[in-house]
């Protein structure tokens, strides 16, 4: 299913981003 693998890999990317920005926030 290359839609749900698309969604999956959006939401992994977007949590990653999201989790890299508030570290550099943060530091």
């Amino acid at each position: 299913l290359p839609e749900a693998e698309a969604e999956l890999v959006a939401g992994y990317n977007v949590e990653y981003s999201s989790m890299g920005f508030a570290l550099f926030f943060l530091g």
